[in-house]
């Protein structure tokens, strides 16, 4: 069970009666190192190894072992970090009537390029648009060729019509298929508006606190 907040933890065999003094605070560094990164974690991991064998038959298991690196596992777990927004959108089919030259569709991926080519900020914000619309900040390894939504079946990013929608009201997602309904965009500015809306709805949880937003290197564990 994780330990509650104040809990003490020897880090060695009488710890606990050790002052840290000027002669052994490397050796307390090291042991507290040691337990954050390896020490700690050892059950929780056991316990994630139990279910991953469960789940994977021994073989298979055996042959990833011998094809993958811990960095190719990661992405396969987690997915990749970088979007391409032209593998994006020549990856998204389009419903409800909505063409592919639609001005909505134009206003759509004018404002999701103008977030790629931005600072790293903007960028942030395209991997919430993909929350918004799928669930994931991520999309699989392969590209959204690949994309699964929540329902955990394979679907293309799509855009659809919100012909039923007012002109006031802001893009609905379907996560579980991936799609995003577009009503009516006033203008360019209005898109961007309404999309970055979406995106911050999209890193949010039920109970209205913001999701967890990193997509940083450091993440991926190489």
């Amino acid at each position: 069970a994780p330990l509650a907040p104040g809990s003490c933890v020897e880090l060695r065999d009488g710890g606990e009666d050790v002052d840290v003094t000027a002669e052994n605070s490397a050796a307390y560094v090291e042991a507290v190192a040691a337990w954050r990164l390896r020490t700690s974690l050892e059950r929780p991991l056991a316990a994630v190894a139990r279910g991953l064998r469960a789940a994977v038959p021994a073989v298979v298991l055996e042959d990833a072992r011998k094809m993958l690196s811990a960095a190719d596992f990661c992405r396969l777990l987690s997915g990749l970090r970088d979007l391409d927004v032209t593998d994006w959108r020549k990856h998204t089919r389009y419903a409800g009537g909505l063409r592919p030259d639609a001005r909505e569709v134009d206003l759509f991926w004018d404002v999701v390029e103008g977030w790629a080519a931005g600072p790293p900020a903007s960028k942030q914000r395209l991997h919430g648009l993909l929350q918004f619309a799928t669930g994931s900040r991520r999309v699989p390894v392969g590209g959204f060729a690949h994309l699964v939504g929540l329902n955990g079946g394979r679907h293309l990013f799509t855009l659809a019509s919100g012909h039923h929608m007012t002109p006031g009201s802001l893009p609905t997602a379907h996560a579980c298929v991936c799609t995003i309904d577009l009503p009516v965009f006033e203008s360019r500015a209005a898109a961007e508006r309404k999309l970055l809306e979406a995106v911050l709805v999209g890193t949010k949880r039920f109970d209205e606190h913001e999701t967890h937003t990193s997509d940083s290197e450091e993440d991926e564990g190489e």
